[in-house]
């Protein structure tokens, strides 16, 4: 991770990225060292978000077999895992790109919203406003390049 970050970017990061989720309480210290060590990370791979995703969501299941249906999401299967590797192993350089595409699979059955977001922090490497700020911006600025495209066809 950026050595510009303190430890009060983080929380502030992690404390939002919970009440998005609806988690209500302080960040712990659980889940703001696994957050650390997630951002530090240069590549991110298939047990690195099993890991981070166990953190905040203990109960969690890589939906992986064909009974782990969500009610938002594809169905679960072996193509879950296959496509989350894909993801992971992508060229795609855009923060918001590689959040829209984790978010579309919604890999597994509990805390897709905060590793989703703890994803599209790492590739970004800029949490000092908070998610919400930044992918706002970067949602505006992906429908405009898209409009643009559509307007010139």
């Amino acid at each position: 991770m950026n050595s510009m970050y303190k430890d009060k970017d983080v929380y502030w990061f992690i404390k939002e990225n919970n009440e998005l989720d609806g988690i209500m309480r302080e960040p712990t210290s659980e889940e703001m060292a696994e957050f650390t060590r997630f951002m530090g990370l240069k590549t991110i791979t298939l047990d690195n978000m099993i890991r981070l995703v166990k953190t905040f969501s203990p109960k969690a299941q890589l939906r992986d077999d064909y009974s782990f249906d969500i009610q938002d999401g594809p169905w679960g299967g072996p193509h879950i895992k296959t496509s989350l590797q894909k993801i992971l192993s992508s060229s795609i350089t855009s923060p918001w790109r590689l959040y829209m595409e984790y978010e579309k699979i919604k890999p597994f059955t509990q805390g897709n919203g905060v590793s989703g977001r703890a994803l599209w922090a790492w590739k970004a490497q800029d949490i000092s406003e908070g998610f919400l700020v930044k992918f706002y911006t970067q949602t505006l600025n992906a429908f405009r390049n898209n409009f643009r495209t559509e307007e010139s066809v």
